[in-house]
């Protein structure tokens, strides 16, 4: 068994009602089997099976992971689909994002099999990233610093846009086809920037705009987050005290990002360290990263109250190999809106900061 595997035999070996776990969710089956595909299952019982199910279309490449991995492949065709569910029984998991009428697929496909949906239970296994995994994330993190001071510098100018600008950017950020963005580039001047999660428009930029610029790139499928702001030609005496407060308190947080500690508590000290301005302090303070882009844990200050079972559930606390998002922002309608995202891996002694861009406030 690979790292993931054996995370999900340990859940299902301590785990008395359940006799295996049917995965649909594509970023899971990959994190679990290294399939990528639009069309794949996968079941792990209790007992050891590993099998791994998808159509013709992928059917080589899925013999081929299968081979490595020492599972065991079915190929989704007309015959098996009537016949191959009755070889599966007992109580399953089944991930609580599979939709209602997912749900009803699969039970009249697995006839034999008694469907429980569980909430975020992979996704909580994958919380904690192994070597491999914090160096894919490394290394995608590293080509948006590689890359993004010195794209700005050389592609900003009087009048550019910020759906011209996001194009290009997403174009160098790609490096040559290397990478896959992460998500949407947001690339907002001015006004726009007070709008969490603006989407590029026609707006020129002018002489005096603040620009802010949210972006990441995918990695052999891992994730990297980062935002930084910037002015062009000058910058006003608001926007600088705002900012210098802004980043004083990212600052003081990033301290707290250490193993064991409460989500919550980190996010309610942000607030607190912002004063009256944490009015304008929309949104919660940071995620996890991995094969998404937001992931457990959500840093914020109200955890949840349930593990998916109805069982209560202390408050998240931070741990010991996640990489996770600190990204407070202050946004002021109509003027200007500052968010200032760190990427950092929880280690046993603090945060290891990925995110290498500088935070001083560069004037282009």
């Amino acid at each position: 068994m690979n790292f993931a595997q054996a995370r999900l035999h340990h859940w299902l070996s301590r785990n008395d009602a359940t006799d295996g776990f049917l995965v649909t969710k594509p970023e899971n089956i990959f994190w679990l089997t290294g399939f990528q595909g639009s069309a794949g299952m996968y079941i792990q019982t209790k007992k050891g099976e590993r099998i791994l199910m998808t159509d013709s279309r992928y059917a080589e490449k899925a013999k081929q992971i299968c081979e490595n991995e020492a599972m065991s492949f079915l190929l989704l065709d007309h015959e098996t689909r009537e016949k191959f569910g009755e070889h599966f029984s007992g109580m399953f998991a089944l991930e609580d994002s599979v939709s209602l009428a997912r749900s009803q697929q699969l039970r009249k496909l697995f006839p034999l099999m008694t469907l429980q949906s569980y909430a975020s239970i992979l996704e909580q296994l994958r919380r904690q990233k192994n070597p491999d995994e914090i160096k894919k994330i490394t290394i995608a993190q590293k080509q948006v610093d590689n890359t993004l001071l010195v794209f700005l510098q050389s592609h900003v100018r009087a009048g550019v846009s910020e759906k011209e600008l996001s194009f290009k950017l997403e174009q160098a950020l790609r490096g040559g086809g290397r990478f896959e963005l992460t998500f949407p580039l947001i690339v907002a001047f001015g006004e726009n920037s007070a709008i969490p999660h603006h989407m590029p428009t026609d707006r020129p930029l002018v002489s005096g705009d603040n620009i802010l610029v949210d972006c990441g790139v995918k990695y052999a499928g891992y994730a990297s987050d980062i935002t930084r702001n910037f002015a062009f030609q000058r910058v006003s005496q608001e926007f600088q005290t705002k900012y210098e407060l802004l980043r004083k308190v990212q600052n003081e947080a990033l301290k707290q990002f250490q193993k064991g500690t409460p989500t919550a508590e980190i996010d309610c000290s942000v607030r607190s360290n912002l004063g009256a301005d944490a009015v304008f302090f929309s949104h919660s303070l940071g995620h996890g990263v991995g094969l998404e882009v937001h992931e457990l844990p959500r840093i914020a200050q109200h955890p949840p109250h349930s593990d998916g079972r109805g069982t209560p559930v202390a408050g998240t606390v931070l741990q010991k190999n996640e990489v996770v998002t600190c990204e407070p922002g202050i946004y002021y309608p109509g003027k200007f809106g500052i968010r200032i995202e760190d990427l950092l891996v929880i280690r046993k002694n603090g945060p290891d900061i990925l995110s290498r861009t500088t935070k001083n406030l560069v004037i282009l």
